[in-house]
């Protein structure tokens, strides 16, 4: 099992907007190039369309952040989104999958992180593609809160 260290600062902001507003928003979460397991960076997408069944993110400010991110002394990418699901809904669904693969087929990745806040608690995922399926495969990831791991300053929403 892959080990995804988490800053503390992203881990709280995560907790503090996906893990704590409606069922169905969401955040970007980045990584330093030279390390893409450590999770440095998180946008919370405030403006994304909660209250659906389903999270709609605003894909063009995404865009600007991940630009943002990849300007950086330290060069960051996109590493995943993590949002939320409905009391009884504690797994990733088919649509989250779909959107995944999409993902990874129209940015040429070969994974990304799939997280998912249900009732309070985080959990991970790292989605790959396999083969031409319009879904793609996950497999859980082991999650630790480093605090080693650099503060770094959030872009506003």
């Amino acid at each position: 099992m892959q080990t995804l260290r988490i800053s503390p600062a992203v881990y709280e902001t995560l907790y503090m907007t996906v893990g704590s507003h409606p069922p169905e928003c969401g955040a970007i979460i980045g990584a330093p190039d030279a390390d893409p397991t450590n999770i440095t960076q998180v946008w919370f997408d405030r403006n994304a369309g909660i209250g659906k069944a389903y999270y709609t993110p605003t894909c063009d400010r995404i865009s600007a952040i991940v630009g943002q991110w990849m300007s950086m002394n330290n060069k960051h990418h996109f590493a995943g989104i993590i949002h939320s699901h409905h009391d009884g809904f504690s797994s990733l669904s088919s649509l989250d999958l779909r959107s995944a693969a999409k993902i990874l087929r129209e940015n040429q990745m070969q994974s990304l992180y799939l997280g998912l806040f249900h009732q309070k608690e985080l959990s991970i995922f790292r989605a790959f593609l396999h083969g031409e399926e319009e879904t793609c495969s996950i497999e859980a990831v082991h999650i630790v809160i480093d605090p080693a791991l650099p503060h770094c300053q959030f872009p506003e929403n």
